[in-house]
């Protein structure tokens, strides 16, 4: 059995550390039934344990059969981190334990938590794009890309960021894995008979990223002139400091540019409302500077909307043809988004017949039935590799063992399928060798040579935490 633990950074603690990345992973992986799977948030939310699971599962969507943990109020941060370790440690006696950690921010952490338990598979999910408004490397990825060797794999969520990091030599070819982001299919929405000029956008207010001034310096005005009756809605988190996701600058803007009759500046909605809202959309807008895979692309699509967005890196390239299931513009192109928003506006025969190619698309490539054969396959290279793992003696640690002890250790090496064993006075490394007994414990036996003298007995780092565990 492998365990798996899908770690986010908790995020709006008082709405449950809500993120929609982790909630899909721990889906997906729960649906290979291979394992318990645990969603671990790495601070408290302001729920109790049992208010926060009943609140996940009943209306955020996440499976039943998904566990969620978070620590103690009490734990400091040094704790927490303590706390964490001590859950891997425990699951690694018991089986194969797979981590997978959502936000760049930790992967210091889990970095640590792979040097103390080699046989801990680690997993990085890169949500964005690696490279800047300017084209240069972000020093949060450049500082995960040289430490590559800590963790296992990158999941990149599109093939043309997986080709970048490989071609500019960032990552190795054999630590990056392609797993996009999925949409589930739903009900294809009847066409109405007088569609309205609405454009409803689900965003974070986060400018550097999402470019949202520029949108409404630059783009609006152009388009309210053209079309006056057009309304675009926002829809987002108002203030998430964490995530950079402030309104006010926007909603200044809309004041600003006389846009109230055509703008609106909205909070985040839940899920059924978000659906509403999505089959009343013409079309939706992308005017970002960067992007990993545009989730709200990808789920305006399965609602049969197309998508006018700026061709960025990464995921709008590869979500958005142009001229067949939506509009691609050169980054920073005003005019042309400007003409691109008003052709649809003013055309909606032309804005149908993108719907049905928008959600075509989500049914051919982004089905959970292919993503998840794009897990089996991780999962088993990973398995293939934790079995073929070999002590090297170089990167062992070493717990010296008195004497005295040499009773214990025959008693706790009982789970261990080997030891090594090696003279204090010497250099010579020994495999030791075990025997049943009739009543079924397995016995270390040490060669007469070293039962005289003190020992030393070499580990990796997860034996030797697991030695130190038994004693």
């Amino acid at each position: 059995m492998t365990t798996f633990y899908i770690l986010q950074k908790t995020i709006e603690a008082n709405k449950g550390g809500v993120n929609a990345a982790s909630f899909a992973h721990a889906n997906e992986l729960q649906q290979l039934h291979l394992g318990m799977v645990h969603l671990i948030h790495t601070q408290p939310t302001e729920m109790s344990q049992q208010t926060l699971m009943t609140y996940l599962h009943e209306q955020k969507g996440l499976r039943e059969e998904v566990d969620v943990v978070q620590p103690s109020r009490d734990l400091s941060d040094g704790e927490q981190i303590n706390w964490l370790r001590e859950i891997l440690a425990n699951s690694l006696l018991q089986d194969d334990v797979v981590l997978i950690n959502e936000d760049k921010s930790l992967f210091a952490a889990v970095a640590m938590y792979k040097h103390a338990m080699p046989m801990l598979s680690v997993v990085q999910v890169l949500h964005n794009s690696h490279v800047d408004c300017a084209g240069n490397v972000k020093k949060s990825y450049q500082n995960m890309f040289v430490r590559q060797d800590d963790i296992d794999r990158f999941i990149v969520l599109t093939k043309q960021q997986q080709s970048d990091l490989v071609s500019e030599g960032w990552v190795r070819p054999e630590k990056l894995v392609y797993l996009p982001n999925v949409a589930c299919a739903v009900p294809v929405k009847s066409q109405k008979s007088d569609p309205q000029p609405v454009v409803n956008v689900f965003t974070r207010y986060n400018d550097r990223q999402k470019g949202l001034s520029d949108f409404l310096d630059k783009i609006m005005p152009a388009v309210v002139r053209r079309v006056p009756n057009v309304q675009v809605n926002f829809y987002g988190a108002m203030y998430k400091e964490e995530e950079s996701s402030v309104a006010a600058p926007f909603q200044q803007l809309v004041r600003e540019h006389n846009l109230e009759n055509n703008v609106s500046i909205n909070d985040y909605v839940d899920g059924v409302t978000k659906a509403k809202l999505a089959d009343e959309s013409l079309f939706t807008v992308l005017p970002s500077n960067y992007e990993g895979m545009p989730l709200a692309v990808l789920e305006m699509a399965k609602h049969s909307v197309p998508t006018i967005a700026y061709d960025v890196k990464y995921g709008p390239a590869e979500l958005v043809q142009d001229g067949v299931n939506g509009y691609l513009v050169d980054h920073g192109d005003t005019d042309t988004f400007v003409n691109r928003m008003v052709e649809l506006l003013q055309q909606p025969k032309l804005a149908r017949y993108f719907c049905d190619q928008a959600r075509k698309l989500v049914l051919a490539d982004y089905q959970e039935k292919s993503v998840l054969s794009l897990w089996q396959e991780l999962l088993g290279d990973l398995t293939m590799e934790m079995a073929t793992t070999k002590f090297d003696e170089n990167k062992a640690e070493y717990v010296e063992v008195t004497n005295a002890m040499t009773n214990t250790v025959v008693r706790k090496f009982s789970d261990f399928e080997t030891a090594y064993v090696k003279n204090s006075h010497g250099t010579r490394v020994l495999v030791v060798e075990y025997t049943t007994q009739d009543e079924g414990q397995r016995y270390m036996h040490v060669f007469n040579e070293h039962e005289s003298v003190d020992m030393m007995i070499a580990f990796d780092p997860f034996e030797k935490q697991r030695f130190l565990q038994a004693n």
